[in-house]
């Protein structure tokens, strides 16, 4: 493992777009461009030398040797590879920050469901991740939940 990596997100239209601005908005593509002219030429970094990234592509400055992730949710979506999933403080299972649909964890364990069913519940909601969000750069398609409640 290389230790702590930066990375660098693109702006994603939370909150129902509401906080979404095109006045300093910076593409992936931007934002290595920006880093480049800084520090040279950056190279897509083997995922099998950092692990499994999930939505972050890494990167290599080729003058220093040092990585970045680079996660670009508008510009070169990567939903259709995306492993992670959030839960939430409340017991909430958020298969995809894009949309609003969770799975309520603490009412599983409440209606007394054993680790086997709560397993089997779990599995199956993971086969059911989309291959993309609706997030459109004027805001519309975005999800009304806020990415703080969520700990993004």
């Amino acid at each position: 493992s290389k230790g702590a990596l930066p990375r660098f997100i693109e702006h994603m239209p939370m909150s129902s777009g509401k906080v979404f601005s095109h006045s300093g908005f910076l593409s992936a593509k931007e934002i290595r461009q920006a880093i480049e002219n800084r520090f040279g030429q950056v190279v897509l970094e083997q995922e099998s030398s950092i692990g499994h990234a999930g939505p972050s592509r890494y990167w290599r400055v080729t003058s220093n040797e040092k990585v970045f992730g680079n996660i670009s949710a508008m510009t070169e979506n990567f939903c259709g590879v995306c492993n992670r999933v959030r839960l939430s403080a409340t017991g909430d299972l958020h298969g995809c920050l894009g949309f609003d649909d969770t799975l309520s964890l603490r009412r599983l364990l409440r209606e007394g469901q054993d680790d086997a069913d709560i397993q089997r519940t779990l599995r199956a909601r993971m086969q059911l991740k989309r291959p993309g969000h609706e997030f459109r750069d004027s805001g519309a398609g975005a999800p009304k939940k806020h990415m703080v409640s969520i700990g993004g």
